[in-house]
């Protein structure tokens, strides 16, 4: 698979793909010794965190696959890649959805994705019900290539809790450092800077994208923020990595891909699960056929808040609720697995403030397949997801969108496989090394997590709005 997955990487001419399998993570702790089919490794034992969000207390992973096993057959190594027709490079299947009524961007301008079918081009939305191939991570530039001699310096944009759990992460990530921090105080830059030896503080958004000392901003503001963050960051011609969810909807999403396709700036929604190491196995499995055709999915996402209106995630103002915070995660997951759906029903129970507290949705797709996602604020889950298939079933352990284990059921029940695995960290230096990849590359966008498909998922989380009547005030 590896011999297999070098030669397509070689053709596409995409260096990205030459990080197919993550490298053994050191392992720190108390270990035990658990079976991953016959081979064996050593893992950490591992306590359950707090329940606060901000810091994603036991980080997880999503998985890739396409509708049923006639697209396993077309991933590369796992990692949800397929090889374009002709000189395109390399690209991702993704679904169209015909029903959900989406505007469909116009092609051109830059900022509107392109897609193959066959020998031709089309734009989104053209071809009610096919599955199509979105070109990505094609275009290099070189003054976004980043020498291999020197980490990639990292600016922090924003001083929350997401800040200061991916500045932990980052210190254990060998190629990357933080250099810089913007806040809207100096007293909070300052404080954030004293607590991780961060050199550069800023008391403005603009010094911190400004520093010619910084080559990538991470943006952790709250969600309402991102938009305006990221698009400061590439006006001034850094890289981003844009936190989740990537925009408050498809219409800035599309937004902020197309100024980063125009200044030519490497551009990546932070959804870090998609980074994380135990996916890779979880990949090989599906495109592997292992499963059949997928028949459908369930991944839900709760946690308990005290009921506070001035909390962010119950604040309309900073873009509260279960869907865009929590909910974002089960929404990707099930884009990984099968793609963009055809069909979405939506469901809801309003909180005090107006925002979502528990959203429930059922995806549908063109093989057939459905994905039952929901999420919540009012009360503690065991936040695990299921795969089923045909002929066999993944369960993922709980958190299911942090480093976990999981393990592959046949249809008579014999268990064929266990994965668990070491992992150092929270789950958030993947996702800042795989920048840091595409970087060195000149890509201006990771084939791991495609603007393209970073857009499709917006739309997806709009038209659940559109269902359940949850709108924000404007910014």
């Amino acid at each position: 698979m590896r011999r297999l997955a070098t030669l397509l990487a070689r053709r596409a001419r995409c260096p990205a793909l030459s990080f197919l399998l993550p490298d053994r993570a050191k392992t720190c702790g108390r270990v035990r010794r658990v079976r991953v089919s016959s081979v064996s490794h050593r893992v950490p034992q591992t306590a359950s965190g707090s329940s606060a969000h901000d810091q994603h207390p036991r980080p997880a992973g999503h998985l890739a696959q396409g509708q049923g096993s006639h697209r396993g057959t077309n991933l590369i190594a796992g990692y949800g890649l397929t090889s374009a027709p002709g000189p395109a490079g390399v690209s991702v299947c993704c679904s169209l959805p015909p029903s959900l009524g989406l505007s469909s961007p116009r092609h051109g301008g830059g900022s509107v994705p392109w897609y193959s079918h066959g020998d031709r081009q089309t734009s989104y939305g053209a071809l009610p019900g096919k599955r199509l191939r979105c070109r990505v991570a094609r275009q290099r530039s070189n003054r976004m290539t980043q020498p291999d001699d020197r980490p990639i310096r990292w600016g922090i944009l924003a001083t929350g809790g997401i800040a200061h759990a991916f500045a932990h992460d980052l210190a254990l990530q060998p190629d990357c450092e933080v250099v810089a921090v913007g806040s809207r105080s100096q007293a909070s830059a300052d404080a954030f800077g004293d607590e991780f030896g961060v050199p550069h503080r800023h008391a403005s958004y603009q010094a911190l994208v400004s520093d010619p000392d910084v080559d990538a901003v991470y943006v952790s503001t709250p969600h309402p923020g991102h938009h305006d963050a990221a698009l400061l960051a590439i006006s001034a011609g850094k890289a981003v990595l844009a936190g989740k969810p990537f925009a408050m909807d498809a219409a800035q999403a599309r937004e902020m891909t197309g100024a980063a396709r125009g200044q030519g700036t490497f551009l990546m929604e932070a959804m870090w699960t998609r980074f994380l190491p135990h996916i890779a196995r979880v990949r090989e499995i599906l495109a592997a056929g292992t499963l059949g055709d997928v028949v459908y999915l369930t991944a839900e996402h709760g946690q308990w808040f005290a009921p506070d209106p001035q909390f962010r995630l119950f604040a309309p103002e900073l873009g509260g609720g279960a869907l865009l915070d929590l909910g974002i995660y089960p929404v990707s997951f099930a884009s990984l697995v099968l793609g963009a759906p055809t069909r979405i029903t939506a469901v809801s129970h309003p909180a005090f403030t107006g925002v979502d507290a528990t959203t429930s949705m059922i995806f549908q797709y063109d093989s057939g397949a459905h994905a039952v996602l929901t999420t919540t604020l009012l009360a503690a889950s065991g936040n695990p997801a299921a795969i089923y298939g045909t002929a066999a079933r993944i369960e993922i352990d709980g958190w299911f969108y942090t480093p976990t284990a999981f393990r592959v059921i046949a249809r008579d029940g014999t268990e064929l496989e266990r994965f668990e695995e070491p992992y150092e960290g929270r789950g958030l230096r993947g996702e800042a090394a795989e920048a840091g990849r595409c970087l060195r590359a000149g890509l201006l966008e990771s084939p791991l997590l495609p603007l393209d498909e970073t857009y499709t998922i917006m739309q997806a989380m709009d038209e659940v709005r559109r269902q359940i009547g949850l709108s924000y005030p404007p910014a």
